[in-house]
């Protein structure tokens, strides 16, 4: 397996889910960065989560801290942290920031479905009482997504918590993904919504969480080859090899006294020709670096099946397949010298 760079362009806004039947990327890593302000005044719209849990004034305040317990971290606004209290700068522009590695072995697909595993725990306090948030899991269904975890209530007696509560429904209708240089995808601007269900939960105010983003670290697997695909490669290259021709040349037409009735079946053999066609894509970006005209051959994504022949230069590619393939879709393009290949879709 090896990290694949998207054709699709380097950001695009996230699209409603549509039927997949597997994920396309191996999650191998990455991180959240879970960002709030820490604000709170009496009556205020602008309270923050972080703002109220933290607050020591008026009638009956929380007065209580949020500690991150490693891998788990917090970066505050001068770096760095491990507790947010009461002592912690206040306002809209002080921000903070909760992470948590992404453990391997989760999916994502183009199609924003995928399922992940964080890493970390919280320990909670408010009105002297505790809780935990642990090990919490994100789950994305193109706009919309869930966030799960472990952990306890914060009560006077905690009571556990496990996956099957939902802890925040995720709104991701602005949200936007980023194809990163070193092929990661960065979903940001996932908005998360509190649930009753929530470990977070304590106030009856504006419950504002922040906003969240997502970096995922990806590979996606080689085309599957078994033994139909050395086969139908060998048959298409040949019956390809005449482009342009729709009946093959026969024996008995070469000769120049041929009378009619060997020429009748010379037609019959005709039949065992294929046409093909020239068709010419336009990428949306470019599948490799460089200006080079590049021989390539355009593979089935799933059992690696060769479709169609021919070169490739920057964004345009130009290739020679049967008429009866239709080339729409997602494919594999590969390099025929070498082993570099990445995933396009053709219009």
């Amino acid at each position: 397996m090896r990290k694949l760079f998207l054709a699709l362009g380097a950001t695009a806004l996230l699209v409603a889910p549509a039927t997949a039947s597997a994920a396309d990327y191996k999650v191998t890593g990455g991180k959240v960065d879970w960002t709030m302000a820490n604000a709170y005044a009496s009556g205020a719209t602008t309270n923050t989560w972080f703002g109220y849990i933290t607050n020591a004034t008026g009638g009956f305040p929380s007065n209580g801290s949020v500690t991150a317990n490693a891998p788990a971290t917090i970066t505050g606004p001068a770096g760095a942290i491990t507790t947010i209290d009461p002592a912690s700068p206040k306002g809209l522009d002080q921000i903070y920031t909760l992470g948590f590695p992404v453990d391997a072995g989760g999916t994502y697909s183009d199609l924003g479905v995928g399922t992940v595993n964080l890493t970390g725990k919280l320990d909670l306090v408010s009105h002297a009482w505790n809780g935990t948030f642990v090990n919490p899991r994100i789950t994305l269904n193109g706009l919309t997504g869930t966030i799960t975890s472990t952990g306890t209530t914060i009560a006077a007696t905690p009571v556990a918590v496990d996956h099957s509560k939902v802890q925040f429904n995720l709104d991701l209708s602005n949200a936007t993904v980023t194809q990163r240089a070193d092929g990661s995808k960065r979903i940001s601007n996932i908005v998360p919504i509190g649930t009753a269900d929530s470990i977070l939960a304590g106030y009856a105010g504006q419950a504002r969480y922040g906003a969240i983003t997502l970096t995922l670290a990806v590979e996606y697997p080689e085309p599957g080859t078994g033994p139909q695909g050395p086969k139908g490669d060998t048959g298409e290259t040949g019956n390809a090899g005449a482009a342009g021709t729709t009946v093959l040349g026969s024996p008995g037409a070469v000769g120049p006294q041929g009378p009619a009735g060997p020429q009748g079946p010379a037609g019959k053999d005709g039949k065992n020709g294929t046409s093909a066609k020239i068709s010419t894509f336009t990428l949306k970006s470019a599948p490799f670096t460089g200006t080079a005209t590049r021989k390539v051959r355009v593979l089935q994504r799933k059992t690696g099946k060769v479709l169609a022949t021919g070169t490739l230069k920057g964004r345009k590619l130009r290739v020679s397949h049967l008429t009866t393939t239709s080339l729409k879709g997602s494919y594999v393009v590969k390099l025929t010298s070498g082993t570099r290949r990445a995933l396009i879709t053709l219009r």
